[in-house]
């Protein structure tokens, strides 16, 4: 699929996931940038969806190749190409814009930062004084929950939803994202946040962002290890082997279904070995209730101070 031509100059500029992104519609929830530098990403308005060549896997919903992968949505839809573009095809981008943001930073810039070669985890990532730790676990596990309860512990937020990985022969690196964590409601008034603290992610989602913009690490940070969430009538934290560590990370992948379409999973695998031998990984159960927010418990904050170190 050749480039197409923007319908308007870009106009909007940012950082996330220690890559420039330059944009042809506002994307309020990722930190401006003010720099200069030559764009990393481009976002672009596309005239019209132009043919895609050679789909290795499709569905109602998406096709994907080597190269590109296109998300369909009602009313627009996205190409991501080579970790370097995402191309919206609207036709009314005024209508549909909540929608295409949510998509766009949702699983636009995941199957991107793929195809960069980044290992992206359906997880959070915090920071203490010494390194970061990732935190993973299915939906209604709490991850953005406990991320929130460290944070008001004074350890930093790299990231909530998803959490980007680059690796070089010295370290493991979680890259930073944005500077927000989807709460429900209840969660929020449990925490003791502000209203004036939160933002509506779009009128159909049941979450809202929590600005934490004052605690955001914006800087990549060596990942010293990681946590893995579950329910249970009892509390308990457990070291995970080798093995039970890389399934951990092949079963929380992002969007792990599409990776084997755009001819990653090879490359994938590897990461996630990589990962699974060179991290402690920890496995953290404890009985979850909608009604009453329950503390991080001392034997997992103890870990994570030994781990990676206390908030700042």
């Amino acid at each position: 699929m050749g480039k197409r031509e923007s319908l308007i100059e870009a106009r909007y500029r940012y950082n996330a996931f220690g890559l420039t992104i330059q944009s042809d519609i506002p994307l309020p929830e990722l930190p401006a940038s003010s720099h200069e530098s030559k764009a990393d990403i481009h976002i672009f308005l596309s005239e019209r969806d132009g043919p895609f060549e050679a789909p290795l896997s499709e569905s109602s919903h998406f096709a994907i190749n080597y190269k590109e992968a296109l998300l369909k949505g009602d009313g627009f839809s996205l190409t991501i190409v080579d970790g370097k573009q995402i191309l919206i095809h609207c036709h009314e981008v005024d209508e549909y814009q909540a929608l295409i943001r949510l998509r766009i930073l949702g699983a636009g810039i995941g199957l991107l930062l793929q195809q960069r070669g980044y290992l992206v985890l359906h997880g959070a990532a915090v920071v203490g004084d010494k390194g970061a730790a990732i935190i993973l676990g299915n939906s209604g596990d709490g991850k953005s929950t406990l991320c929130a309860q460290l944070v008001q512990q004074g350890y930093r937020l790299l990231g909530d939803d998803k959490c980007a990985i680059r690796f070089d022969d010295n370290a493991i690196y979680a890259l930073p994202s944005i500077p927000n964590i989807k709460l429900n409601k209840p969660s929020i008034e449990l925490l003791g946040f502000s209203h004036q603290e939160t933002t509506m992610i779009c009128a159909t989602h049941s979450k809202v962002y929590v600005n934490l913009g004052a605690a955001f690490e914006p800087e990549e940070v060596p990942i010293l290890a990681g946590f893995v969430l579950g329910q249970a009538d009892h509390v308990s934290l457990s070291q995970l082997t080798q093995m039970n560590a890389f399934d951990t990370f092949i079963q929380h992948s992002y969007r792990k279904q599409k990776l084997i379409g755009g001819g990653l999973h090879k490359i994938h695998f590897t990461q996630c070995h990589h990962m699974a031998k060179s991290l402690k990984m920890y496995r953290y159960l404890r009985p979850l209730s909608g009604k009453i927010l329950s503390k991080p418990s001392p034997v997992l904050s103890d870990c994570i101070e030994e781990l990676i170190g206390s908030g700042k």
